[in-house]
């Protein structure tokens, strides 16, 4: 039986929403066994760069509200 994860887009999404939570393990043979292996590998790498731009945008947001917090409170204890 072959792995169906890449067989649609909605399974493709779900098998990538499971590596990003940890329940699925990353396989080399999952993308080999999928019907466009180049499009697997090709969504797996746009899933990986968005997900790493979304986190250094949500780091951003968190340094800059400290900025703003600290920068009120300095003017305060001055």
């Amino acid at each position: 039986m072959q792995p169906t994860e890449f067989f649609s887009y909605a399974d493709t999404f779900v098998y990538l929403f499971r590596l990003a939570i940890g329940i699925t393990e990353f396989s080399v043979s999952t993308y080999r066994s999928a019907p466009v292996p180049g499009w697997a590998v090709a969504f797996f790498c746009i899933y990986v760069v968005l997900g790493f731009l979304l986190l250094i945008q949500l780091l951003i947001a968190m340094m800059n509200a400290t900025h703003q917090r600290v920068e009120k409170d300095r003017e305060a204890v001055w």
